[in-house]
């Protein structure tokens, strides 16, 4: 099989079905029920949906990273959301009418595993709602090193720790204008590891969107670019 990479330098070749047996008979029962037979945690009951620190979602069968602590987001629906996967081809979607209803399926890219459901009734800039068993997830907190799986293909030898970012990335900031629609172009560009939007500057400690666009606290719209600089400049 042609291996194949992500966007952002991950390989997503699809496992083979006796390599993913492999990796699920070492997950736990409840892991194992969500990610292979398609299951759902009950709601308020998951270990990461209460989690706020910083740091990378990643497949728990594979350990294909997933989602980021900058994407999520309280959805008050019971399970963890987030607004954005970290990279769209990390996951694939697929119908689901089970139980009399037509809803959107999510699964890793890589191996096939059932994560959730995702909706549009999601805050913006993507109007969508991931929502995710904690089961179906391994979360690695900023800093904390990340296993080879875990790793973009490119730099799989590299040191790379949970902001999901390795030693040869860089990062540059922009501050013009609305940064929803700068977050928006700077994510289609090739190179580009995650674009994260925020405010910098100002004299008001943890401002909310309200507060910025009264022009009132000194802070710029700003967006964090994470690159490969041998890919973009």
């Amino acid at each position: 099989m042609t291996p194949k990479y992500s966007k952002s330098g991950y390989d997503i070749t699809p496992l083979p079905a006796v390599e993913v047996a492999k990796l699920a008979a070492k997950l736990s029962p409840e892991a194992y029920k969500v990610t292979q037979n398609a299951g759902t945690e009950p709601a308020f009951c998951g270990n990461l949906l209460d989690n706020h620190k910083q740091g990378v979602y990643v497949c728990v069968v594979c350990g294909l990273p997933l989602f980021s602590s900058e994407h999520k987001f309280n959805s008050r629906t019971g399970w963890p959301s987030f607004y954005r996967p970290v990279d769209p081809e990390h996951i694939v979607r697929k119908v689901d009418t089970s139980y009399g209803m037509v809803r959107t399926e999510i699964l890793c890219a890589r191996c096939g595993a059932h994560l959730g459901h995702v909706f549009d009734d999601g805050p913006k800039p993507t109007g969508e709602r991931y929502c995710l068993n904690s089961a179906a997830l391994k979360f690695y907190e900023k800093g904390a090193p990340l296993p080879p799986e875990s790793l973009p293909a490119r730099s799989a030898g590299a040191t790379t720790t949970a902001t999901g970012r390795t030693d040869g990335t860089e990062v540059a900031y922009f501050a013009g204008g609305c940064f929803w629609g700068i977050e928006h172009y700077f994510h289609r560009g090739p190179g580009v590891i995650d674009a994260i939007s925020g405010y910098m500057q100002g004299h008001v400690d943890h401002p909310t969107y309200r507060q910025v666009c009264t022009g009132t606290t000194g802070h710029a719209e700003t967006v964090k670019v994470i690159f490969d600089p041998t890919r973009i400049t």
